[in-house]
């Protein structure tokens, strides 16, 4: 019985127990969320009160400032501290959208640095506290984002600041630059200011705090009037206090804005709170000004992401002119009226519209391929057929272009700008209903041609399928598996076609879609090129909105298509000499095992010997006799070519000239200078005796001459100058390709694919002239050793002795690449031809590689005697303290830097890395050397590139030639035209010879264009 009461009472001690420890925790979880209801509450208030700053424009500016009781610091803890929010902002990569600062007032009225928060475009915060007499900054990467609350703040004891985000501690200062806690004072406090001409902001500042030894010195919560603060804005920006918990904004957009009466416009506005969220279930009203006075025409309610959409018909009363509208939202009880900018639409007068041109295209489309269709239902009609499935493949893949980029986010950069790629012909549903009818009259073309024997009735289903697929896709917003799926039917359209009795109904459906292609790429370079031409006699900003870049901007928006390839593409070019052999040995197995070689890409040099391979451009071969007579003619040539580039050259480089008068190019000022100083008595001994001018003495000798003999204006004679390396090196690309190929028209094609690259656009930006024109004397000593491999002469050698002294006088970090290139070249050429016993190519070697060697180094250790403190020794220092470790880590993010920010992100040239790449496979074919050669450089410039920062990578990237393997990709994919009857294989050739060169010059004209704007 006593067992059963204990019992009892301990069944009733446990659940007594389990009850307490049940009520403990409900209590714990209530106090929790009451602390954490009250936490939010209190965070909430702190963000009552804001500054709220609005610049629309990169012009606007919003600032203000106001002294405050001096505030001395001696030693003893500090602390600065304040709370942002940014909600939107536009601006250069690496621009200041907001900052912070307190401030010293010294004796003599200016202003020192002491505390200071600046808000980046890229995303950071640079934290600056007091070092010495002015201030050192620490970065906090990734420090805000759009829309979101940040606190930021700087702590300073002893001699150490600790930087905090959100509270969180983030790091602290370089002990290299230790904290200053004093003495030194505080006399003025100043907000939002931004770079002028280059970023626009809307943000918020909530909470500004300075606390020394626990005491509160400065303390802004502006929850009260801003009459203290000196402000300056202009007449578009904001600098007020709201309430943030009641503010909202609201956008309107308006389409279109050119209309007449009685015809119909969109407006949409977009309701946002202090977070960017859109505000549901709200009323906004849309307005038109009247006079003075805003009238009323309608209203509509936001929906769950904030949007309002009203169509108006505007009423056929008004009178003609400009009419401005604006949506309002009245406020209520939780939110605060709110205006829109003001939006101008203009009325006139037109006559009834007429059927547009998308929809005329659209009719003249449909009535083409239904002619076509009768025709080819005719018993002769199948060649018909087949020249249409051609057409189409190739107007389906650019149709589908608008869908592609319509559905996909596809970011380029030119000009520190990003730009989102959109690519639209008639406008999307216009560009959908071709595309649609295109695919569709393709498979059907494709079933009707095959339907008797050559497929089966099952493998006729699946082009269908494939086209209703890619409309479903198409409509559910997934733009890149229906372009996917587009080019498999072309695809499947080009390889699966059969004739019953010969080849030459294939010849023609593949030469059809071949041509198609080509042409319709040609037709937008050529209108892209007149924009830009046009744009020379009325100049206006790129891409503003006017009808001049209809065309331009489409041509711009198709390069753009390669953009997101340019690093993976750079990469797999630079890196070429560890990948060439194995596919080389790859392809060349496969072909063997299965007899397919082609004589257009055979491997075999057809028992001609490596120190003298040449191919023979044969897409040219059929020529007739008097042209031969004519191109083969070196004089005859040179006199053709040298006007045209010339010319060309003069063209380009004066381009940006046409926007700007200042001087284009980060050291163009310095040529400048030292050109001025040649003009005085003695300057020219002057620029000789100082290395950092000598080392790049004969371009300005070049520059000298040209203004003793025409007495021009030395800025005119400085910004036509680089008209000088550009047709040098044209030409010295002219001769190695002629020399290689022993073809006029290709070497032709090379000058001027020198012309229009890499070369050219980041010589202009940059400004590196001399670097530019070192590199047309490395073409010609390239020329010089391919002629000494097939004829050694003491005439040679004495000539590549002297073009590598050219390049060492011209520029010297040129010379250094092209001699340690070549020594490697040489030493290990020396080496197999030694282990293989081949005495013949050991004996070449030494002749034509020691003594241009032996001449170059002894010249350089005579240079460093005498110039041991100079520019090249502290370079070289430089470039060694330069190779990191640390960089090998954060290898890819510098070189995406590389191409996006730096020379204006004008490395940035996927088509000529594309060809580059077909060209260093195919390099070997035309001259083993040459390629061997062409494998050391990149070896020299990739591997350093691993280790280097930004400023570095884009000079190695600037020192490889791409426009001579680029050749030789042009020429490989020329060959694959072979076998083409000889009319239309001719021009093809020529057709994408011309295609390939517009191109890279409307790429040229594009980033010469936003180097002044």
């Amino acid at each position: 019985m006593k067992l059963g009461v204990w019992s009892v009472k301990g069944m009733v001690s446990i659940r007594f127990s389990k009850e307490v420890a049940l009520i403990i925790t409900l209590f714990l979880i209530i106090s929790n969320l009451l602390l954490s209801e009250y936490s939010n509450a209190e965070d909430s208030s702190q963000d009552k009160g804001a500054l709220h700053i609005l610049t629309p424009e990169v012009s606007d500016y919003a600032y203000g400032f106001k002294e405050i009781p001096e505030t001395k610091f001696e030693d003893g803890s500090v602390r600065f501290s304040a709370r942002v929010k940014v909600l939107r902002f536009q601006g250069s990569p690496g621009g200041i959208l907001l900052q912070i600062d307190f401030r010293e007032q010294t004796q003599d009225r200016s202003q020192e640095l002491r505390f200071s928060f600046r808000f980046a475009t890229d995303g950071s915060i640079l934290c600056y506290y007091p070092y010495m007499n002015s201030s050192a900054t620490f970065t906090i990467r990734r420090g805000w984002a759009a829309g979101e609350w940040v606190s930021v703040s700087v702590s300073i004891v002893q001699d150490k600041a600790m930087f905090y985000l959100n509270n969180e501690f983030i790091g602290t200062n370089d002990p290299k630059y230790p904290a200053n806690r004093g003495p030194f004072s505080i006399s003025n406090i100043g907000f939002g200011q931004i770079d002028m001409k280059s970023t626009s902001v809307e943000a918020f500042i909530s909470k500004i705090i300075l606390i020394t030894d626990n005491s509160t010195k400065f303390f802004e919560d502006f929850e009260n009037s801003l009459s203290n603060y000196n402000i300056k804005k202009s007449i578009a920006s904001i600098f007020r206090t709201v309430d943030v918990e009641k503010y909202s904004s609201i956008e309107l957009i308006v389409k279109p804005k050119v209309i007449s009466p009685g015809e119909t416009i969109v407006l949409q506005a977009r309701l946002m709170d202090e977070s960017l969220n859109g505000i549901e279930n709200r009323r906004i009203v849309f307005e038109y000004k009247k006079a003075d006075v805003w009238e009323r025409f309608g209203d509509a309610i936001t929906l769950k992401d904030g949007y309002a959409i009203f169509s108006w018909t505007v009423a056929r009363e008004l009178s003609l002119g400009e009419l401005a509208v604006r949506a309002r939202f009245p406020g209520d009880d939780r939110f605060l009226q709110v205006i829109s900018s003001d939006v101008t639409i203009t009325l006139i007068h037109r006559p009834p519209k007429p059927m547009s041109t998308g929809y005329l295209v659209l009719l003249i489309y449909i009535i083409f391929l239904s002619a076509a269709f009768i025709f080819g239902f005719r018993p002769d009609g199948a060649q018909v057929i087949r020249f249409l499935i051609g057409i189409l493949c190739s107007v389906s893949i650019y149709l589908c272009l608008p869908i592609l980029t319509s559905s996909v986010n596809i970011v380029s950069y030119i000009g520190y700008a990003k730009r989102v790629v959109r690519i639209e012909y008639f406008g999307l549903g216009i560009d959908r209903a071709l595309w649609m009818i295109s695919i569709a009259s393709l498979a059907f073309a494709f079933v009707v041609l095959e339907r008797r024997k050559t497929l089966t009735r099952r493998l006729n289903v699946f082009p269908t399928l494939l086209v209703i697929l890619s409309i479903i896709v198409a409509i559910q917003g997934r733009g890149e598996i229906a372009f996917f799926l587009t080019v498999i039917l072309a695809v499947m359209s080009l390889l699966l076609q059969k004739s019953d009795e010969t080849f030459a109904d294939l010849k023609i459906l593949r030469a059809s879609f071949i041509l198609s292609f080509i042409m319709l790429m040609l037709v937008i370079e050529l209108g892209s090129i007149f924009g830009w031409l046009y744009n020379i006699f009325d100049p206006h900003v790129p891409f503003d909105g006017d009808v001049r870049w209809t065309v331009t901007s489409l041509e711009a928006n198709m390069y753009g298509l390669l953009y997101p390839f340019t690093i993976p593409l750079l990469m797999i070019a630079l890196f070429s000499w560890i990948w060439t052999k194995p596919v080389e040995t790859i392809i060349k197995a496969y072909t063997k095992k299965y007899k397919t070689y082609r004589s257009s890409i055979s491997m075999d040099d057809g028992g001609t010997s490596p120190g003298n391979k040449a191919i023979v451009g044969n897409e040219f071969k059929s020529n007739a006799l008097h042209q031969r007579r004519i191109l083969n003619s070196n004089s005859i040539a040179f006199l053709l070519i040298l006007p045209s580039v010339f010319f060309t050259s003069i063209l380009v480089v004066y381009y940006p000239y046409f926007y700007s008068s200042k001087l284009i190019g980060v050291d163009t000022p310095w040529y400048y200078k030292n050109l001025l100083l040649m003009m005085e008595p003695e300057g020219l001994l002057t620029v000789v005796h100082d290395y950092g001018a000598a080392s790049r003495l004969p371009y300005l000798l070049i520059l000298y001459v040209i203004k003793i003999l025409t007495n021009l204006p030395t800025d005119f004679i400085v910004k036509i100058g680089p008209a000088v390396p550009s047709t040098f090196l044209g030409l010295a690309t002219f001769h190695l390709t002629r020399s290689l190929t022993h073809n006029n028209s290709l070497a032709a094609y090379s000058a001027f694919l020198s012309l229009f690259s890499i070369t050219t656009t980041v010589g202009i930006y940059a400004g590196v002239f001399a670097n530019w024109l070192a590199l047309g004397w490395g073409i010609i000593f390239l020329t010089l050793l391919h002629r000494m491999w097939q004829r050694p002469s003491f005439n040679n050698i004495l000539s590549s002795i002297f073009a590598s002294l050219m390049v060492l006088a011209t520029h010297p970090w040129t010379w250094a690449v092209l001699i340690v290139t070549t020594s490697a070249f040489f030493i290990l050429n020396m080496i197999i031809s030694s282990l293989t016993g081949h005495r013949g190519q050991l004996i070449i070697a030494v002749k034509t590689g020691l003594p241009t060697l032996a001449v170059n180094i002894g010249l350089l250790g005579i240079i460093l005697m005498i110039y041991r403190q100079g520019e090249f020794m502290r370079l070289s220092i430089s470039g060694l303290s330069a190779l990191k470790y640390e960089n090998l880590i954060i290898f890819w993010h510098n070189i995406t830097f590389t191409i996006q920010y730096y020379v204006g992100g004008f490395l940035a040239n996927s088509p000529i890395l594309i060809l580059s790449i077909a060209g260093l496979y195919s390099l070997r074919k035309h001259s083993e050397q040459l390629g061997s050669i062409f494998n050391l450089l990149l070896i020299a410039m990739s591997l350093p590139m691993l280790f280097v920062d930004s400023w570095w990578q884009w000079r190695l990237i600037y020192m490889v030639p791409y426009q001579i393997p680029a050749i030789f990709g042009t020429l490989a994919i020329l060959n694959n035209f072979s076998g083409l009857n000889v009319l239309s294989e001719r021009t093809l050739k020529a057709l994408l010879l011309s295609t390939i060169t517009f191109v890279m010059l409307n790429y040229s004209l594009r980033c010469l264009n936003f180097i002044p704007s």
